[in-house]
């Protein structure tokens, strides 16, 4: 028979602060939220934070928005999961106004009635 894993882990006060801090915070915030916006950055690894946020904006049906440095390595089973894709510097003048529009632009797109997958 096989030895069964181990589950120490979800006992651990770090894990269960996590845990706590996505279904109390970043799941409501999501759940309400008409899209998620989410920074891409090809710098280092993946973090767990974003990917999980990620995966709930999907599981949620709502619509992503993913923004990146022009340039910037999107990878693309990412790209086929964002309604949109917008490359800009955020540093540069008037780029947060743009962002903005865009965003706007997406939400104005959302079909409403068809909000239940149906």
């Amino acid at each position: 028979m096989p030895e069964a894993p181990d589950r120490s882990w979800l006992s651990d006060p770090t894990y269960r602060s996590w845990r706590e801090r996505i279904q109390t915070h970043i799941l409501p915030a999501l759940e309400s939220s008409g899209a998620n916006c989410m920074l891409v950055s090809d710098r280092g690894d993946p973090d767990i934070d974003y990917a999980v946020e990620l995966g709930l904006t999907i599981l949620l049906d709502k619509p992503l928005i993913v923004v990146s440095a022009p340039g910037a390595h999107i990878p693309q089973r990412l790209r086929r999961a964002a309604d949109r894709v917008i490359e800009i510097d955020l540093m540069q003048p008037g780029a947060r106004e743009e962002l903005g529009r865009a965003v706007n632009d997406v939400l104005d797109g959302i079909d409403v009635e068809d909000d239940d997958g149906g």
